[in-house]
């Protein structure tokens, strides 16, 4: 059996990096603009459905997490 050290390889250095200097809330901003404000096709956790909300123009935003998942079969 071959064990990766993961740690070691260059893209998750380069990933680092991208992270880093990654300002979400300014895609997030850009984004909204673009979309008027308006998320499409929303399930809420009670499983009901919304075609279309409306955002407010004003409110904050958090980056709570900033993750990388892959599932490997």
């Amino acid at each position: 059996m071959t064990i990766l050290q993961l740690k070691n390889y260059p893209l998750w250095r380069y990933l680092t990096e991208i992270l880093e200097n990654f300002d979400a809330h300014r895609l997030l901003q850009e984004h909204l603009e673009l979309c008027d404000y308006k998320v499409c096709g929303y399930w809420d956790e009670q499983d009901k459905y919304y075609e279309i909300i409306t955002l407010p123009r004003i409110f904050e935003t958090e980056l709570v997490s900033q993750l990388c998942h892959r599932n490997f079969f």
